[in-house]
């Protein structure tokens, strides 16, 4: 996981809905199945000093599914800041989280499939 979300999934003091926001459109948008997702959103949530109410979530995340798949707020926009998240240098490389994701799966792959064509 990328370096920011690793950060929010530790639990975060402000900015938790906007920390919420990004987390269910990050997991939706690699493809997370349902079931994880709420799992870890829902484990995220203790982790919070003040967690979300479980109502709140749920509504989210019903919402949310309802609507199609869009990628999470981008690394130069103000939703990581807003909650006390800075992006590495190696994350500003990339548009957004899923990017970085999608990069470093790639580069992995490259690499195993150099090794075995040798």
């Amino acid at each position: 996981l990328p370096p920011s979300i690793k950060k929010i999934l530790e639990g975060i003091k402000d900015g938790k809905k906007r920390a919420l926001f990004i987390l269910i459109n990050f997991f939706r948008s690699i493809g997370m199945d349902k079931d994880e997702l709420e799992r870890r959103v829902y484990d995220w949530n203790k982790k919070n000093p003040e967690p979300l109410s479980e109502g709140y979530i749920k509504t989210q995340l019903t919402w949310n599914y309802n609507k199609k798949i869009v990628l999470p707020p981008n690394y130069d926009k103000d939703y990581y800041k807003g909650i006390g998240i800075i992006p590495t240098e190696e994350e500003m490389r990339y548009k957004n989280p899923v990017n970085y994701i999608a990069r470093k799966i790639q580069k992995k792959e490259n690499r195993t499939n150099f090794k075995n064509s040798k």
